[in-house]
């Protein structure tokens, strides 16, 4: 399983019954399932994609609960369910340094035209947001239980430690490089895309809540680094 930043990859129970040169990688990956055939090459080849398959988070646990796929990508707090399940945590995608963005809040240009007072009092809300998250974890993982149904205590704290910690972006700028990156790899792909990257987000509203003081005003300070 592949945790995440963005997710986890999950690998399937350390313990195969076949020999392994003769075992079928198939991996799942989001929006789809990528299916993927090494058997005729051999372990340790690179396999050779056949097929797709849709499906959600869950479906797709639940497809590697039944070793129709050996590997997902997953995010918290499902991983304390994969772990205890017997799977375990191939890589943490957090850790590659990889250039993403996990979550942004989003509008159109008409909005950020015509109302721009409404645009900069949801970033300072966000921002706000996080500084009581970080400060209040206890009633942070209430919410999240009460959202998602959830009374495991480990696996709200799995969560909050992604979202509250790891992946959190206390000034909640848009990585420039990341917007860039993804441009270019959807670009590879063979999407056309035609604008600059430079066009598709806008970092004003947010340099607003610096320069302004409010961030420092929340956090009593210099807004603390990852």
């Amino acid at each position: 399983m592949i945790h995440s930043g963005i997710a986890s990859h999950f690998r399937g129970r350390t313990k195969y019954p076949f020999p392994r040169e003769n075992w079928t990688h198939t991996a799942a990956s989001t929006p789809r399932t990528t299916v993927c055939d090494a058997s005729s090459t051999g372990y340790g080849s690179r396999p050779d994609c056949h097929s797709s398959i849709g499906g959600s988070q869950p479906e797709r646990y639940n497809a590697m609960m039944q070793d129709i796929i050996q590997a997902l990508l997953i995010t918290p707090p499902l991983d304390v369910r994969g772990k205890k399940d017997g799977f375990n945590v191939i890589y943490n995608m957090n850790e590659l340094k990889m250039a993403f963005i996990y979550s942004s809040l989003h509008t159109n240009s008409k909005t950020l035209k015509e109302r721009p007072a409404l645009v900069q009092r949801s970033v300072a809300a966000m921002a706000d947001a996080i500084h009581f998250v970080e400060k209040n974890p206890e009633k942070a993982k209430a919410s999240v239980a009460k959202i998602l149904k959830l009374n495991d205590p480990e696996a709200l704290q799995s969560a909050y430690n992604a979202y509250a910690k790891s992946l959190v972006n206390r000034r909640i700028t848009v990585p420039a490089n990341a917007v860039a990156e993804a441009v270019e790899i959807a670009r590879e792909a063979g999407t056309n895309v035609k604008r600059r990257p430079a066009d598709l987000f806008d970092n004003t509203f947010a340099e607003n809540l610096g320069k302004s003081g409010f961030l420092k005003e929340i956090w009593g300070g210099d807004v603390p680094e990852k």
